[in-house]
């Protein structure tokens, strides 16, 4: 409480002791002074406790709500207190209890970037619910939910309403939803990445090439496929290798390299990409085929 006048302290101990004792829609006006006495006492017990102890009983007001959608605005899961910060932010300062609810907002609604959470712009979205993921995406709900069961995101057999109620992270989803419409089936990752497709298997199997969707996910098994953003990283650590000279002519394929002894294609991949393999590349296309080792185990130049 230090840094606050006794009129912050007050008033925000009364809010938070009335919407806990009397709910939502509570009107400060309409209590008795018994009433707003005991709200005080309250919600001055909480305040004075600190801001882990404020925050714990905005939660709890949070889950008082009846409100369960993501997409359900602030003042459906906190009510009175969310209406009282948001008409005092231009008026008089309330204190840190303002600071404290806009994080907390923050952190549980799907916030977008732009909005104005009290008296604050948000640059940063952090959550999506389904309903703001297909306004980003311009895919339809409906078919966005689809795909999110399918991927695993969503229980399967989700209605459209239980769909409504889940948040997704940001960053991760978003990723997410752009690398499923972009994404390459097992059988064309040979051809991409070029590679023989019992190579492709066994680096599949060795976790060197990540699925969408994890190997023990919900669908993984009949609909295997690849983010086109990790193979071309795969594919970019190739084009960074330095390419074939005249005097690399001892060196060559993995494949024959592996048929020599030099190892199974996933360790030498492997050893590749930690540097811990000399190997260089024929001319672009960067291609797992174009990479030519040593058919021996020497390691690569310090």
């Amino acid at each position: 409480m230090g840094g606050q006048t006794i009129e912050q302290v007050l008033a925000a101990s009364e809010i938070i002791g009335a919407v806990l004792q009397h709910g939502h829609k509570v009107s400060l006006k309409k209590l008795s002074g018994t009433e707003r006495e005991t709200a005080t006492d309250i919600g001055f017990t909480i305040y004075r406790e600190g801001p882990e102890a404020v925050t714990e009983a905005l939660t709890t007001i949070r889950n008082m709500s009846s409100a369960s959608a993501p997409q359900a605005g602030p003042l459906a899961k906190y009510g009175t207190l969310y209406d009282w910060l948001d008409r005092r932010c231009n008026v008089i300062d309330p204190g840190p209890i303002r600071d404290l609810l806009r994080k907390h907002i923050i952190e549980h609604d799907t916030v977008g970037a732009g909005e104005t959470v009290l008296g604050v712009e948000i640059t940063h979205r952090r959550y999506h619910s389904v309903e703001s993921l297909a306004e980003v995406t311009g895919i339809s709900r409906s078919r966005l939910g689809r795909l999110l069961q399918k991927m695993g995101k969503v229980p399967a057999g989700a209605t459209e309403a239980e769909c409504g109620r889940i948040r997704f992270e940001a960053d991760e989803i978003t990723g997410f939803i752009a690398d499923s419409e972009t994404a390459i089936p097992l059988l064309e990752v040979p051809e991409y990445i070029g590679a023989r497709k019992r190579q492709v298997e066994m680096l599949y199997a060795a976790e060197i090439v990540l699925p969408l969707v994890p190997r023990t996910g919900r669908g993984a098994v009949r609909n295997v496929v690849f983010a086109r953003r990790h193979l071309d990283g795969l594919l970019s650590a190739i084009s960074n290798l330095p390419e074939a000279g005249p005097a690399d002519g001892s060196l060559t394929s993995i494949s024959y390299a592996c048929q020599r002894g030099l190892g199974t294609t996933p360790d030498v991949v492997r050893r590749i990409l930690s540097k811990e393999l000399r190997a260089c590349r024929k001319p672009r296309p960067p291609r797992l085929d174009r990479v030519l080792v040593s058919p021996t185990r020497a390691p690569a130049p310090a």
